[in-house]
């Protein structure tokens, strides 16, 4: 499990932080030369792709890894079967979003880019599931290199749209050339290697895996659509400039995500497995996998809240933005709340419980959307900020309360003090060096957290070494 996990995770962290690259490369260059009110804007366009993709999904990508995971030898009728019902349910989405968006009503422009940008969602059909038919058979390693060359057209539609300021709406065909290139791409691979074969559409299947879909809307739920909605409501509040703020933070914010999100990606097709192993097995595999979890993205938040003022003012520039510091210094944190809600969620999808990832996603996005708006209207985007938060840990505890009913595979409570203690000795450690060099402030709060990991007992040095030699051996087979 550690080897497969470790090479999967790998490929899957460097496709997201591919993805981050670039998504931070498009908007930095809408920031820094067309300015914040312009950047609110291409957020709200964004949020509502994001949101429309969660409805185009139909909550079926996750339920395929499973069962291709399961049933390798059928993959290609799982294939065809799978991309024709997202193909038509990307459609269905597009004249959804045009509807909402219409009712919602924003500006002029604000509106076109959300119109056009909704066609991605017909390719993005075939997208999500050749990832999803790859995730399920381990090979991950292709998804890097299709991203990096569809990212790489949409970057440079954005780049000529932002260097001769032609009309926003060229933004939102930037994004359909994005998911046209990677569909076509994933096509080319499918067929050359022989992963599907000639077309496979079992009727009976589709209504089978239908059937069972709607419950794993819950991860791409409770990732994806709070934040997103946020974004919205923001802007519709406070106004597009605030939401540019907002999305300025998150943007940053949202790096560690995509950093992160290959660990809990890695992990669903090694638990899955693991579960029908045995349920010893699985217990102690789920209880680590919850434990380094919430290890690793603390570390990350902790860097990131340590540099957030030299981020800010490298990246965007204008004075503008000096408002997004403290707003980065709290988002920060919801990787260690994204990190944990994935994790679990995925263990209650590996025990097939995935009904109550479902719900749980549900209450969070409702709980989230009345507090960002309440926060919001009484403390602008700081108040977004605290309100996004406390839907995240109100998530998180819902998680466990049901995976330690479930399996009993949560970390007892002296680990989670522990580690607890390493990050409370970090976060001081922030505080102190603040107004110090740039050198001292972002690597000595660091420096502390990983010497305390080892002091406390929250991280062994047999585990390090076991994992480096695993993801060594990996790496050198894999080497050409």
């Amino acid at each position: 499990m550690v080897q497969s996990v470790a090479k999967n995770a790998l490929a899957l962290s460097v496709n997201g932080s591919l993805r981050v690259l670039f998504g931070m490369i498009i908007q930095i260059l809408i920031a820094r030369a067309l300015g914040a009110e312009a950047l609110g804007k291409f957020a709200v366009m964004t949020a509502y792709i994001a949101i429309f993709q969660v409805i185009t999904q139909l909550g079926l990508p996750n339920l395929l890894v499973r069962e291709v995971a399961r049933h390798r030898e059928d993959a290609s009728r799982y294939w065809w079967t799978t991309a024709m019902v997202l193909f038509l349910a990307g459609g269905g989405a597009w004249a959804l979003q045009v509807g909402v968006a219409t009712l919602w009503g924003h500006p002029p422009d604000t509106y076109a880019m959300v119109v056009v940008a909704g066609l991605s969602l017909v390719p993005f059909g075939l997208v999500i599931t050749t990832e999803a038919t790859l995730r399920g058979l381990e090979r991950m390693g292709i998804i890097p290199a299709v991203q990096i060359i569809a990212y790489t057209v949409y970057t440079l539609g954005v780049l000529v749209t932002v260097l001769w300021r032609l009309p926003l709406v060229f933004l939102g065909w930037s994004m359909v050339a994005l998911q046209v290139t990677g569909a076509g791409l994933y096509l080319a691979y499918l067929f050359s290697r022989q992963v599907v074969r000639q077309p496979q559409v079992d009727i009976q299947l589709a209504r089978d895996l239908l059937r069972q879909s709607p419950h794993f809307y819950g991860l791409p739920m409770a990732a994806i659509v709070p934040n997103r909605v946020g974004i919205i409501i923001i802007a519709k509040i406070i106004g597009e400039e605030a939401s540019g703020i907002f999305n300025a933070a998150q943007l940053l914010a949202r790096a560690l995500f995509f950093v992160s999100t290959g660990y809990s990606e890695a992990l669903y097709p090694a638990l899955s497995r693991l579960f029908v192993a045995g349920k010893d097995r699985f217990r102690m595999g789920a209880r680590m996998a919850t434990y380094y979890g919430l290890v690793f993205s603390a570390g990350l938040a902790l860097a990131m809240t340590a540099w957030a003022p030299w981020l800010v003012g490298w990246i965007f520039g204008r004075a503008e933005y000096q408002p997004a510091i403290p707003v980065l210094r709290l988002l920060a944190w919801e990787v260690v709340l994204f990190v944990l809600n994935g994790v679990l969620g995925v263990i209650e999808m590996a025990v097939n419980r995935q009904d109550l990832t479902f719900y749980i996603a549900v209450a969070k996005t409702v709980v989230y959307t009345a507090i960002i708006a309440l926060g919001t209207y009484l403390g602008g985007v700081m108040g977004a900020a605290i309100g996004t938060l406390i839907s995240g840990a109100f998530s998180v505890g819902l998680h466990i309360m049901v995976v330690n009913h479930l399996v009993q595979s949560i970390p007892s409570l002296g680990e989670w003090l522990r580690g607890s203690l390493a990050i409370a000795l970090s976060v001081g450690v922030v505080r102190l060096t603040a107004h110090t060099p740039l050198w001292a402030a972002g690597i000595i709060p660091v420096t502390v957290y990983a010497v305390a990991l080892v002091l406390f007992g929250v991280v062994r040095y047999t585990d390090i070494r076991d994992f480096w030699g695993h993801l060594n051996q990996r790496t050198r087979a894999i080497a050409p």
